[in-house]
């Protein structure tokens, strides 16, 4: 039932979103220091740096403005062995890192935030339930900055299969469908609109929401530091988020629209009642 909910759900998806998404639019160990000098100096060398420290070797790395050429210096910010350096000290359990992809893809998710949607359907959520909530919504983000990207490109609304690709690709991965059916056995018995009514849908509601508190995040920082500081600041203080904007957004145009909330829904996803009509 799940497989038919899949192909179901595709064909759904592609008249939802003109209804959803149009109107949405409004360690290294440290020798004991001795009295000897080079070593002290040595000490000294690989101390772990502050965050401001961070930032001035950063901020002398590049040139303004920081948010040209579709995020390219915020990619290229990332790759520099200074900052690099900065998420080995910070991260020392998962580092060192050698590329930011695989800090990207290693550290841990923040478990906060799906508590409370998990246990809705969990009783007691798992390390594995969180990792697996975690790579759904992290799917589901670059989905909602495709649309993002679409809705900002009126010529580009026959593109619109690409949305419904990229989610008839994450139900069928194959990790996906094994912990749906865990913890959903009941859909197999059930109408295929269940799974889009029960679980996917206040699914993509908290990842709108995760969105709009990054956002605030991310404005509160340009309002503090400017824009061009402050994307600097992002990646030093927020190094989980940099990667999910580096992961989703090609077009900084978009991404300071979506930083705006132009993107956002007024009010929580749902089925709406023309769709229920059409599809009875």
């Amino acid at each position: 039932m799940i497989k038919a909910t899949i192909g179901f759900y595709k064909i759904l998806y592609s008249f939802l979103f003109v209804l959803l998404a149009l109107s949405a639019c409004n360690e290294k160990v440290l020798l004991k220091p001795e009295v000897d000098v080079l070593e002290a100096e040595q000490e000294q060398s690989v101390k772990k740096l502050t965050p401001n420290e961070t930032f001035t070797k950063l901020r002398g790395l590049f040139l303004n403005p920081m948010l040209s050429g579709n995020l390219k210096k915020l990619q290229q910010l990332t790759e520099t062995e200074d900052y690099l350096d900065s998420l080995s000290q910070e991260y020392p359990a998962e580092g060192p890192f050698q590329t930011f992809d695989a800090f990207f893809e290693t550290v841990p998710p923040d478990s906060e935030r799906y508590l409370l949607f998990l246990k809705k359907f969990i009783e007691n959520p798992t390390d594995k339930d969180i990792t697996m909530i975690h790579q759904m919504t992290r799917e589901y983000r670059n989905i909602n900055a495709l649309q993002y990207d679409l809705l900002s490109n009126p010529n580009a609304i026959a593109r619109i299969h690409e949305i419904a690709d990229k989610e008839t690709a994450l139900l069928e991965n194959v990790e996906v469908q094994e912990w749906l059916k865990l913890h959903f056995e009941d859909l197999e018995m059930q109408p295929p609109l269940l799974l889009l009514q029960t679980f996917i849908l206040p699914l993509k509601n908290v990842v709108i929401q995760i969105e709009k508190e990054d956002t605030n995040r991310i404005q509160q920082l340009f309002d503090e530091h400017g824009k061009d500081d402050g994307i600097i600041w992002l990646a030093i203080l927020e190094p989980a988020l940099t990667g999910q904007i580096l992961n989703d957004f090609t077009n900084t145009e978009v991404f300071l629209n979506w930083i705006k909330g132009e993107f956002f829904p007024d009010k929580p996803l749902e089925i709406p009642p023309e769709a229920l009509e059409f599809l009875q």
